[in-house]
């Protein structure tokens, strides 16, 4: 006859919280990171108070691609979503270094660059937090996912894909889609441990974003 187990924690040796917690439904709730899958959440910031822009350093170089998911809010209408990487925990700032190319899915409209020191992750201006929108209060700012590729590759270049979802200064909604984004050809043995967002102008008012490292 089998036999059977019924615990309702799990706790490492030596250690005085418990790892792993089961409750009568048996649900499993995981107390403590955990690490060695194949996709693991490194980072999950919420902005609660205005900032001039936020940042995550130090990720785990483990991962050769991060995916990112984020909402931020600008203080005014009118300002483009930068953002920018780390590398060797510093911040990324050669000149002519970021390249994108982006479409708006909504009337096809372009906008390219291959010499700047960011990313910008939308085509049209973003309506801020308090503007009027379609009749409902709020609801501005940027919502999107990226993901960095080569991360860790010093032999091919850090690339970018992903979308961005956001309403223009007066209300219209649009939806950017990255075609091709990343460092230029020159810059291949740069790899990337953190990422900075900042808004063109103004203060970012509030918002979260979440990084996970994919192996």
């Amino acid at each position: 006859m089998a036999s059977i187990l019924k615990v309702d924690s799990i706790r490492g040796s030596g250690q005085n919280t418990d790892s792993i917690t089961l409750d009568g439904s048996g649900n499993i709730t995981f107390n403590k990171t955990v690490s060695g899958t194949a996709m693991e959440k490194l980072a999950d910031v919420t902005i609660s108070s205005v900032v001039a822009d936020v940042s995550t350093t130090g990720l785990s170089t483990d991962f050769d691609t991060y995916f990112v998911t984020f909402h931020l809010l600008p203080v005014a209408a009118g300002p483009d979503l930068y953002f920018r990487i780390f590398s060797g925990g510093s911040e990324f700032t050669t000149a002519n270094a970021y390249t994108y190319d982006m479409r708006n899915s909504n009337d096809n409209s372009q906008h390219r660059s291959s010499g700047n020191t960011y990313f910008r992750a939308n085509r049209h201006a973003i309506a801020e937090q308090g503007e009027e929108l379609s009749g409902v209060s709020g609801g501005g700012g940027i919502s999107g996912e990226l993901t960095f590729l080569n991360a860790q590759n010093a032999e091919a270049t850090l690339k970018v894909t992903g979308q961005t979802n956001y309403h223009m200064d007066g209300g219209t909604a649009r939806v950017a889609d990255f075609y091709g984004a990343g460092l230029n050809a020159n810059q291949k043995s740069v790899t990337m441990d953190g990422i900075k967002f900042y808004f063109s102008s103004g203060n970012i008012h509030s918002g979260r974003y979440r990084i996970y490292g994919i192996r």
